[in-house]
């Protein structure tokens, strides 16, 4: 499986300002300000491995619940 991050994740900030750290309570703050309903990643599959002839597809969208 691959995931591809969402164009709707990039639509919903001003990514300037938001805070960009490895601590841990920046990263809550930012997954809060995401609303629910918003598709954060593309998900792809494939049906075999690419070196047996396998194709990939997309699947679905990893969505936020809430």
């Amino acid at each position: 499986m691959r995931f591809e991050p969402h164009e709707d994740v990039h639509k919903k900030f001003d990514w300037a300002t938001l805070p960009v750290s490895e601590d841990f309570y920046s990263a809550i703050y930012q997954v809060k300000e995401i609303p629910a309903d918003t598709s954060l990643y593309k998900v792809w599959a494939w049906d075999k491995p690419e070196k047996l002839g396998g194709k990939e597809s997309y699947i679905g969208d990893l969505v936020m619940d809430g």
